[in-house]
């Protein structure tokens, strides 16, 4: 019977670490499959076109993001109200970025609305992984996955290769309507950053 016990203690220690693990491997999972696809798809020179723009969206994201997610993971697990001020200055970080972004490489909107996408999708999910809700984190990355998918298949076949980058930028926007409402009922306090 001890066994049993300690073994449904472990489990319970480790569920939400197994939780983020799996669904962790489904979008690994999904997104090498969609690469492979895309890479079939659109050939070796459109593929390192693609790569390169992402990877110039990558960095401004994460130049916006200024580690503002880890913060948002730590505050935020210990009960600290500090998502409206982080939101606030991480979005107006990834606007200014995309609009440099957006006149630096011809007017692309794809790579602006990437910026502004994963810098949201980013805060969103750590704000989850801080209040400890393994399953809804889970949740929202598969379904991002899913969602990216989707658009950049069926946005590649459309408009070509902007419609892949498109695709994984609004594939990150449908999580935003949380900071709306985190926007609308608390109220935005910058001495918490201070401290």
């Amino acid at each position: 019977m001890k066994v049993l016990e300690k073994i449904k203690i472990l489990y319970q220690n480790f569920k939400g670490l197994s939780t983020i693990s799996t669904a962790t491997l489904i979008t690994s999972g999904l997104g090498a499959l969609f690469w492979f696809y895309m890479a079939s798809a659109m050939g070796a020179d459109a593929y390192g076109q693609i790569s390169y723009f992402i990877a110039i969206a990558i960095i401004g994201s994460r130049i916006s993001l200024l580690g503002l997610g880890n913060t948002m993971m730590v505050y935020t697990a210990k009960g600290v109200k500090i998502q409206p001020p982080i939101y606030l200055i991480a979005i107006l970080g990834s606007i200014i970025t995309s609009l440099i972004l957006f006149f630096v490489f011809l007017y692309d909107v794809g790579i602006s609305l990437y910026v502004i996408g994963f810098v949201a999708f980013t805060l969103i999910t750590s704000d989850l992984l801080g209040r400890k809700q393994y399953k809804n984190y889970a949740k929202c990355i598969i379904s991002q996955k899913i969602i990216l998918i989707i658009l950049s298949v069926s946005l590649y076949h459309i408009i070509g290769l902007t419609g892949v980058i498109l695709g994984i930028a609004i594939s990150f926007l449908p999580y935003s309507f949380v900071i709306y409402k985190e926007f609308k009922n608390t109220k935005i306090d910058f001495s918490l950053i201070r401290s």
